[in-house]
This record gives C-alpha cells, structure tokens and sequence, in this order.
C-alpha cells in the first residue's frame, strides 16, 4: 500500500557535512539543465531528515573525515519526506575530500550527479562523474564514490522496496 503522506518534525538535525549543501547546489544551479533541480532541492532540503550512512561495511576504504564529512537523506520512501513503500528516491552529501567506503547491496542503484565528483565500481580506476551525469550499480557490485576540493552532491534510486536502511 502505497502513501504519499509528507513527513514532518518540529526539530531537524544539522549534521556537519550539510554545511556544504549551499555550495554544491549553488555549482549545481550555474550548469545547463540542473538549475530548476537545485531550486527545487533546496525548497525542500530544511525539511530532510539527514543521517550518517548505516551501512555495516568496512570502512577501512573510507577518509578518516567520513563520518563527519557526509550526509545522508530519504526524499521519498520508507522515513522520507514522502513516505511511499515504492521505490526510495534519496541523496547523499559528501563534503570536500571524502571518500565514502567501498561497500555493495543487493539492489541496483542509479546515481544522478548533481555536482562533480568521482566514482569507482567493481575495483575499478576512479572516473569522474560530472554534473547532471547518470550511473548505474548492478546488484552487488562493489561501489565507492569520493568528493575532490569541492562538495558531491548525488540523487540516487535503489530498486527494491525495501528502502534505504542499511546505507
């Protein structure tokens, strides 16, 4: 059953890394096609709710700044903004010069690069992802992505209806 009722909460965490929101939406808002998006985003970015990853993997492979240098949040799916039980639609944040750890889920998952940033799959180089480009993850592959002297700022689909709960 699906719902489309919109979360709210008197009181929203801050955590550090959304510092760095406002300038990767501001880079985001000067490229050809993600104006309208980054208007958008930041219409309804004070309402997220942002957490830490919860992904159980190593994190070994991540900058010793990763916990305090992403943000994670639910836009529509299971805790979401919109709370749905269909596919979650979400973003993560990453402030410059973090590496978020190489870990894997079972569902696929898309990425829309809303600001530069680079990627890496399957133990793969590093390639740069640029604004308003797309990615894709198969089921279980091994992932990371990583933030350079600017912000990342990415959407992301995970194909199961399960939400984002592990990541």
């Amino acid at each position: 059953m699906q719902s489309s009722r919109i979360q709210s909460s008197a009181r929203r965490e801050t955590l550090p890394a959304c510092v760095y929101l406002g300038s990767a939406l501001a880079a985001a808002s000067r490229q050809p096609g993600l104006w309208e998006l980054a208007k958008s985003f930041q219409a309804i970015a004070g309402n997220l709710e942002w957490y830490r990853s919860r992904m159980q993997s190593d994190l070994k492979t991540a900058s010793a700044n990763f916990m305090d240098g992403h943000a994670n949040a639910v836009i529509f799916g299971i805790g979401g903004l919109v709370h749905s039980d269909q596919l979650p639609l979400g973003v993560s944040l990453l402030a410059p010069n973090v590496c978020h750890p190489e870990h894997n889920h079972s569902p696929e998952e898309v990425y829309l690069v809303i600001s530069e940033g680079e990627f890496r799959q399957g133990g793969g180089k590093w390639f740069t992802a640029r604004f308003c480009g797309a990615l894709y993850n198969e089921p279980n592959i091994v992932h990371a992505m990583r933030s350079g002297p600017r912000p990342l700022l990415a959407l992301w689909v995970l194909a199961s209806k399960a939400g984002a709960e592990n990541l």
